[in-house]
């Protein structure tokens, strides 16, 4: 998954931009670049391979400015390249993007630009985005993306830089993270919070569809039709030392260090320790709620797919009920039949794998209720399901997943338990 920053405020941007993509460094990349609207108006610079290379570029060819959007990219359409990295620029050079996921009819898109004389030169599905913003823009991003945004099918996280509006960044998601820091006199963008920690816990969390306009000064979102929305800040309970390495080799290493004060952590969350008792005021079900159950349906993706499985075992070994454990990307495409009476587990360490939040919006269309596991606060399969526990782990930033897991699977253990002894199969005793 690509990394995604911006940053506008009213002091360089270039080491704002290079610490936030370095912050994002473990999701894999290929090439990385940045944008920076400057007094030379909009400048980009460019490298394939690591971030050094980047770096090497930016001491050979400068750029400044107080405005700037930066990328990580993982190909997907193209080669890895210089010519395939991000940002891709409209033809005039005026508009500036970085994209993370697919648009699906980009190739559609393309002709028909390629047929009103656009010149494109990369090989991505992000080009013709930027295109199309170019080839719309009046001076009024917001109005562009109002006309443009419709055309577009597939997921994204968008970030936009327009010469014609230097000091102004615009974003919007569909299907894909993004976060929106506010700081003092400086406000941040980033595909992970992990980028943002350094300079602010004080996050925004767009929905899908909802443009957000960032000044140095102010953050505001928009709704597809163009009326205003208010949103309420979050805070991250994360600091910025448990997104640092803090003297281990690799962030692998440290989160599996972490794994005791992780579950800790999140066994006293739920367990008053004292009197060995379920904190019953934060568990998902009511007795009658656990009495009447008759299925329950557990949906994930990767690693959060094997504590699923185990949770499996656990629940109808413990409290007796018929479970099943299906990958997300196969339970969102496959007929299902809903069962009076089931509910749905939806797993996920972000809150925001595509397929797993695709699955929970299934079934809630299909009126079943759904419990979130689910480790990052406000993401948005926490805020589109009905109940949700959360993994207290902090940040898991290496990309095989430890904390996560193992929090995942003590979750998994407290909720077999706590139906166990609401449906009469375990003694308050044995609990």
């Amino acid at each position: 998954m690509c990394g995604i920053v911006g940053f506008t405020g009213r002091t360089d941007c270039v080491k704002v931009l290079l610490s936030g993509l370095e912050s994002q460094e473990y999701r894999g990349y290929d090439s990385a670049g940045i944008a920076v609207l400057g007094q030379d108006g909009l400048q980009v610079r460019k490298a394939a391979g690591r971030l050094a290379n980047l770096r090497a570029e930016l001491t050979q060819n400068p750029v400044g400015g107080c405005t700037g959007i930066g990328h990580t990219r993982w190909a997907t359409h193209g080669e890895p390249n210089e010519v395939n990295a991000h940002p891709h620029t409209d033809m005039s050079g005026r508009v500036a993007v970085v994209h993370n996921g697919i648009i699906e009819n980009f190739a559609e898109l393309k002709s028909q630009l390629i047929d009103q004389g656009v010149k494109f030169r990369s090989q991505t599905d992000t080009e013709v985005v930027a295109q199309l913003l170019g080839l719309c823009d009046r001076g009024d991003m917001r109005a562009t993306l109002r006309q443009v945004l419709p055309m577009l099918r597939g997921s994204y996280a968008l970030v936009i830089a327009s010469a014609s509006q230097p000091d102004t960044l615009w974003c919007v998601r569909c299907n894909n993270p993004l976060v929106i820091g506010r700081g003092e006199g400086a406000n941040y963008i980033a595909s992970d919070v992990a980028a943002l920690l350094r300079y602010t816990r004080e996050v925004y969390l767009p929905d899908d569809h909802e443009v957000a306009e960032i000044t140095a000064d102010r953050i505001s979102f928009f709704a597809p039709d163009g009326s205003p929305i208010e949103k309420e800040i979050q805070q991250v309970g994360w600091d910025v030392d448990s997104a640092q390495k803090k003297g281990f080799d690799h962030f692998m290493l440290k989160e599996i260090f972490e794994q005791p004060r992780a579950i800790a952590d999140t066994l006293r969350h739920y367990v008053d320790t004292d009197t060995l008792t379920l904190r019953r005021d934060r568990m998902p079900f009511t007795r009658k709620q656990a009495v009447l159950l008759r299925q329950l349906t557990i949906v994930a993706c990767g690693t959060a797919y094997h504590a699923g499985m185990m949770g499996k075992s656990l629940i109808q070994r413990l409290a007796r009920i018929p479970v099943q454990a299906e990958i997300a990307s196969e339970y969102r495409y496959s007929e299902t039949l809903a069962t009076e009476n089931e509910v749905v587990i939806a797993v996920s360490q972000s809150g925001e794998t595509a397929d797993t939040v695709a699955a929970v919006r299934k079934a809630k269309k299909n009126g079943q209720r759904v419990i979130s596991l689910c480790n990052v606060i406000g993401s948005t399969i926490a805020r589109e399901t009905d109940a949700v526990l959360y993994t207290l782990a902090g940040p898991e930033i290496a990309v095989a997943s430890t904390k996560a897991y193992s929090t995942q699977m003590l979750l998994f253990v407290l909720i077999a338990l706590d139906l166990a002894n609401l449906r009469g199969e375990l003694s308050d005793e044995e609990l």
